[in-house]
């Protein structure tokens, strides 16, 4: 009888184990994918933006979320954005302006700054503009950082950037910060296959205890 109910018990452990390996392992932690999740979390959501005028007919929309940014420029970084620099200033962003002019023409790449509105997900309060240069800018937690490449303006100096983000992910692929999920993954089928390989080694052992333990019975016998 005592031997039987190992046998049983290894046979259910083995059952168990079985069940588990055919559950799918979710990842710890998912990277943020909109601003409220960003900001929720305490990071920094980034938004770039430029007319299609000044991108070959394609308006520039690149959006992501910058983790503990020591600066305005690691934030870009951050979020995959690739940068040049003339004079110490930002002079293109992912390419844009696709042509640098040789000389001044009013256009450049203003930076904001802003903070969602408090109890909404999708909207953050009047933009702000930066006097603080990129490289030496703190981003806060929880805000929101934007770059517009245009005419700001002197009088009113106006964000030509959006005052109201999507609940769901950008839809433009060029927005999305690094795919960080691919590791997670890989992380989660290991796993399946480790359980599955003591699912076999439970299996096997039970096995062979019950024929030795009916071994041992016949002989007594």
């Amino acid at each position: 009888m005592t031997n039987t109910r190992i046998h049983l018990a290894s046979l259910g452990a083995a059952a168990v184990l079985g069940a588990l390996a055919l559950v799918p392992v979710t990842p710890a932690h998912a990277d943020p994918t909109t601003m409220a999740e960003c900001t929720s979390a305490g990071n920094v959501w980034v938004v770039v933006q430029a007319p299609a005028e000044f991108n070959n007919g394609t308006a520039l929309d690149k959006q992501g979320c910058a983790t503990a940014p020591t600066s305005g420029t690691d934030a870009l970084k951050q979020i995959g954005a690739d940068l040049s620099t003339a004079n110490s200033l930002i002079s293109q962003i992912d390419g844009v302006p696709t042509e640098v002019p040789a000389t001044f023409d009013g256009n450049y790449w203003n930076y904001w700054t802003t903070t969602p509105v408090e109890g909404s997900t999708t909207q953050v309060n009047p933009w702000t503009f930066s006097v603080t240069g990129a490289d030496d800018s703190k981003p806060a937690a929880g805000s929101v950082e934007g770059w517009y490449y245009n005419n700001p303006g002197t009088d009113t100096m106006v964000a030509a950037l959006p005052t109201e983000f999507s609940a769901t992910a950008p839809s433009n692929e060029a927005s999305q910060a690094p795919d960080k999920t691919e590791e997670p993954a890989k992380s989660s089928g290991m796993i399946g296959w480790i359980i599955a390989a003591a699912v076999v080694v439970v299996a096997v052992l039970g096995f062979a205890g019950f024929r030795r333990s009916r071994s041992g019975t016949q002989q007594a016998s």
